[in-house]
């Protein structure tokens, strides 16, 4: 599963409208600015030079580009679902992740990430996802007999806010989760996702809300 082609389609209309719309008013919006600044961006002057008849065609054109970038963009930051022979992988422009139907119990959208989780509800595999996405991946997974639990996390309750300083974790974990909020600060995905897989090891669920790192502890098998 991927961005519908007609969500593209949507976006490119859309752009292209917008381009028609601006045919009309950028001549005022250049001469509003002139008057107040003295001065405009070197695009808006280029299309205020353009007569009617031209500014429609290059404005829809323009805005139809810009809304195929847009959607173009969307699609990649989401990548592609696969529920299909053996398992459901996901993959992404930097990466790729399988994980087998053998080992999955459930999955949900927390927020907008998908979620796929074993019995004791350790995850397995958390992707972005997106609302357009959600009925096509409820109609696979219960295709395929996967428990698709739905929007929201069926934990949520579970999950506290770390504070750095507060030791609320054993130290190990406590350094994992100082590790990946620097990562995470200074954009280095690869590190903060290794972070997050060491975290798991340890059976400490994190996630990132409202620029907080928060995390649950799953209960090792023999207390499950």
């Amino acid at each position: 599963m991927k961005v519908p082609r007609r969500w593209t389609a949507g976006f490119c209309i859309a752009g292209a409208l917008v381009g028609l719309g601006a045919a009309f008013v950028v001549r005022p919006v250049l001469g509003w600015l002139l008057g107040l600044l003295g001065d405009a961006p070197a695009p808006l002057r280029l299309a205020g030079l353009l007569p009617l008849p031209w500014a429609v065609p290059v404005l829809m054109l323009a805005g139809l580009v810009a809304g195929l970038l847009i959607a173009a963009g969307w699609s990649e930051g989401l990548g592609r679902v696969e529920v299909g022979a053996g398992g459901v992988r996901v993959v992404r422009k930097e990466s790729s992740r399988f994980v087998p139907y053998a080992r999955i119990a459930e999955a949900y959208a927390d927020a907008d990430e998908l979620v796929l989780a074993d019995a004791r509800g350790l995850e397995l595999l958390r992707a972005p996802t997106d609302g357009v996405l959600l009925a096509q991946l409820e109609a696979a997974f219960a295709a395929h007999g996967l428990r698709w639990r739905g929007r929201g996390d069926p934990r949520e309750a579970e999950y506290r806010t770390w504070v750095d300083g507060e030791e609320a974790l054993e130290p190990e974990a406590e350094e994992l989760l100082r590790s990946r909020g620097y990562a995470l600060m200074d954009k280095k995905e690869g590190e903060a996702f290794r972070a997050r897989e060491s975290l798991l090891e340890l059976g400490i669920v994190v996630r990132d809300r409202d620029g907080n790192q928060q995390f649950r502890r799953v209960e090792p098998p023999e207390a499950a």
